[in-house]
């Protein structure tokens, strides 16, 4: 159900708009405890939060939840396996789920510097309350017939809430990310508003100038990284598609103002359009990625 959750990421996305600019004014020396400003901005902010989710369930209840209610039970495959990896969907949900975890768990982070949490307190509570409310929507899950809880989404919320902590505290992953991007104009499937994975494609995307700063001429192009996607083919059948490609960090870009320079980081956590080898179905292909 990762196509809820990314909208739902959404909603946190323009709270922690609100909040950025005076993060950026928040020393890290400044804790929670030790003033009562930041506790007001604790509550307002994390009070917005949880009113969101109430919000979207009830947005939210019509299209996911509209079959029977039934005892706590776990998701599985058609043949009768739990639901870890290789489903209808062929997998391409848990890359969701890894992605809108990761979104709002870097969301709540900065909500979290802006109300006076330290760097490393910021990260675990960030990546602790993202995966505690996402569970809570998994446990929901279990009880409705066509649902289930699925220890797949499970173990990729996992990941997908520590991604961002790995990005602040371990030297190398500075200079790796996890986008998304979406075909906006290909034709829609009938369920394409609860199961639109056919149209996502995830990528983890490394920055080479950044890995390999021994190599100055890297430098010259440290806007670019190099990216390998995950996608599906739609219809029926799904075929798992493989991507290598070009992408771009937008976070390389030198920009003063404050408000375009968050613009360009929130257009970061999506890969645009640039130069793609397609390996899977039918051989390899180039293109230029949508």
């Amino acid at each position: 159900m990762c196509f809820k959750n990314i909208f739902f990421t959404i909603i946190v996305l323009f709270l922690f708009l609100g909040g950025r600019k005076i993060q950026a004014k928040t020393p890290d020396s400044l804790i929670l405890a030790t003033s009562g400003k930041s506790l007001l901005r604790t509550g307002v902010f994390y009070g917005a939060v949880f009113a969101s989710i109430g919000g979207l369930y009830l947005f939210a209840d019509e299209a996911y939840y509209n079959d029977a209610v039934v005892p706590f039970h776990w998701a599985r495959t058609s043949d009768g396996g739990l639901d870890w990896f290789d489903n209808y969907h062929r997998g391409i949900d848990k890359f969701g789920h890894v992605y809108s975890t990761s979104l709002f768990s870097q969301n709540l982070y900065g909500i979290a510097r802006w109300a006076g949490y330290d760097k490393t307190k910021a990260s675990w509570l960030s990546a602790g309350s993202a995966l505690t409310i996402l569970t809570a929507m998994e446990v929901w899950d279990g009880n409705f017939k066509s649902w289930g809880f699925s220890p797949g989404d499970f173990t990729a919320n996992v990941f997908g809430a520590l991604f961002p902590v790995t990005q602040r505290h371990i030297g190398f992953m500075q200079h790796v990310d996890y986008k998304m991007s979406y075909r906006l104009f290909a034709d829609k499937e009938k369920d394409a508003g609860v199961h639109d994975y056919a149209h996502m494609t995830f990528w983890l995307t490394a920055n080479p100038a950044g890995l390999f700063k021994q190599f100055r001429w890297l430098q010259r192009v440290r806007f670019l990284n190099i990216a390998a996607g995950y996608g599906i083919t739609p219809g029926f059948q799904h075929k798992q598609e493989l991507y290598l490609a070009l992408d771009y960090n937008l976070k390389q870009i030198k920009i003063k103002n404050t408000y375009v320079k968050h613009i360009l980081e929130i257009l970061d956590r999506f890969h645009l359009p640039a130069p793609a080898v397609r390996f899977r179905p039918g051989g390899t292909t180039f293109m230029l990625f949508f």
